[in-house]
Formats: C-alpha cells, structure tokens, sequence
C-alpha cells in the first residue's frame, strides 16, 4: 500500500508534489510499497529499503541503491558503498522526470533489495528453495 505523500510535501514544498505522486504511482505498479518517513528523508520498501526522496527547493532528490554503476548524465552523484553496492542519486523536478528509464532502474532496484532479502532467509533456512526458485541468487 502506498500512503500519499503529498500533504507530508505540501507542509514544506506543494509544487514537488506532482513529480513525487508520479514516482510513487509508478513504483506502485512493481508490489506492495511503503513509505518509512525519516527525520529529513522518506524510504521506500519493499522488503528492504531500496530508495530514498528527500526535498530541495526547486526539486526533490531521489537517491537509489544498485548492484552496479549507473552511467548516466542524469545521476549527479554516484558513490560505491561496499563492495557490491552503489548509491546513486538525481533529481526530479517535474512528473516527466519519471521516464522509462528511471523507472527500469527502480524495477531493477526493487528486485535486488527482494532477493537480498529471500536469500538472506535462505541462507538462515527459513523459506523453503521452491519460495526462491525465480529469486536471482547471489553466490557463496
């Protein structure tokens, strides 16, 4: 279930609002999402945090962790985390920012923190193999 963000944004920045309900509209379509506000950001889950929206004055922030480098001249910054993550982040200033591009990016990002997750319990030996079968395993 997505909760509207939009009167959390309208406190600070209405005309953000648009771009930011596009994203989450189309971050919907992927399952079930939640937002976890934080102190100066809101993550979006599914299973596992996989971005995070924070507010600029002309535009929102949209920071995104991935199992790889994105090369994009859209990304303004992009920083390796650990040895099999990035983080990258750009901005979103009106609801055509949330193109086909961005959002193969998100599906991708979403199904990376969903099979972290199943293969951390598999490792644990809490979900059966059959749960994990169209899970992308990371190897041993």
């Amino acid at each position: 279930m997505v909760l509207p963000l939009g009167p959390i944004l309208s406190a600070k920045i209405r005309s953000l609002a648009r771009p930011t309900d596009q994203l989450l509209k189309r971050v919907a379509d992927f399952g079930p999402v939640v937002e976890e506000p934080k102190k100066t950001s809101i993550h979006l889950v599914n299973v596992t945090a996989f971005a995070g929206v924070t507010t600029r004055r002309s535009a929102i922030v949209l920071t995104i962790k991935s199992d790889r480098k994105l090369s994009n001249p859209r990304i303004q910054k992009s920083e390796q985390v650990s040895a099999n993550r990035f983080r990258h982040e750009l901005r979103l200033s009106s609801p055509r920012d949330v193109d086909k591009e961005l959002v193969k990016w998100l599906k991708e990002v979403t199904n990376l923190a969903v099979n972290a997750f199943l293969y951390f319990l598999r490792v644990w030996r809490r979900v059966p193999q059959r749960w994990c079968r169209n899970a992308v395993v990371v190897p041993e």
